[in-house]
């Protein structure tokens, strides 16, 4: 039996201060996507930087809706498991996984 993918689901709202480390640590462990909420500042801009698969909600849907749109990418490219962030900022900043 092979491995199975991993999906990374990263919602931000203005995290351009930790977005770009927080893709990186993450980026080993599994298939990133960041689902932008409608951010006013450089997070956009930074996410395309790193290449990776993001969404950009074109208006702030909240943080429920914006991790649902993450795992509906996720199911329909058939990645089995989603592992969701909470709280980016909050949680991941004071981890191990940086």
């Amino acid at each position: 039996m092979g491995r199975s993918r991993l999906g990374i689901v990263v919602p931000a709202r203005n995290e351009e201060k930790t977005i770009e480390k927080v893709v990186i640590s993450l980026k080993k462990y599994g298939d990133v996507l960041v689902v932008d909420d409608s951010s006013s500042d450089r997070t956009s801009f930074l996410i395309k930087k790193l290449k990776i698969n993001s969404i950009k909600n074109k208006n702030n849907l909240g943080y429920e809706a914006t991790l649902l749109k993450g795992i509906k990418f996720f199911l329909k490219k058939n990645i089995g498991t989603s592992l969701l962030l909470m709280q980016m900022v909050n949680m991941i900043q004071n981890s191990l996984l940086i």
